[in-house]
């Protein structure tokens, strides 16, 4: 089991996740699919989306980050990502990595 120390901790992240979630109110605009925030492994803190579609965006898009960082570690650009935005057909995903947290919002393009 995880220490008194680690679950307050946790306790924390998942506290500052919804808020974030609920304050920024981006689940309410139109077309928006769903948002997660995971912590900078990739773990799933706080979704408005489906089990199976969170931990899908949550793996992804941690694969995608590290891979961007890797490349760009051999071009030699240091500079840190700060924001990712991919778009096809059916859905726009803006991605928003931060030192602890990743905002991942997911979007219907064809409602935008």
């Amino acid at each position: 089991f995880f220490s008194s120390r680690r679950r307050h901790t946790r306790c924390r992240e998942v506290s500052w996740a919804r808020r974030c979630v609920q304050e920024t109110g981006i689940k309410t605009h139109k077309g928006v699919k769903g948002i997660v925030i995971t912590d900078k492994e990739g773990f799933p803190i706080r979704s408005t989306m489906s089990q199976e579609e969170t931990i899908e965006y949550a793996g992804l898009t941690t694969q995608l980050l590290e891979d961007m960082e890797r490349e760009l570690a051999q071009c030699e650009l240091r500079e840190p990502i700060q924001f990712v935005r991919l778009r096809s057909k059916k859905n726009e995903i803006m991605i928003a990595p931060d030192q602890q947290y990743v905002l991942i919002a997911v979007s219907y393009t064809h409602l935008r």
